[in-house]
Order: structure tokens, then sequence, then C-alpha cells
């Protein structure tokens, strides 16, 4: 029987970026402020 390799699996948690009546609330800062738009570029790029 040939050796079959496992796949690689990425998993991505993200949250709501508006108020919703989940468990845990997180207090995001502007995501349109450019330190974030940086932030949020390089999780893109590395995608």
């Amino acid at each position: 029987m040939k050796h079959l390799r496992k796949p690689e699996v990425m998993i991505l948690g993200t949250f709501h970026m508006i108020h919703t009546p989940d468990l845990y609330r997180v207090d995001a800062s502007d995501l349109l402020e450019p330190r974030r738009q940086e932030d949020i570029r390089k999780v893109i790029e590395r995608i």
C-alpha cells in the first residue's frame, strides 16, 4: 500500500465586527485605521 501524505490544515478564527449576542464579545478598534489595515494585509498575504 502506498504511503499517503497527511493534508495540511489551517483553522482561521474570526469575530463579528458588529455587536451580536455572542457569549464572548470582542471590543475591536476601528478596522479602517492604518495600523489595523496593515495587520489585515499581513494576514491576507500569509493565507
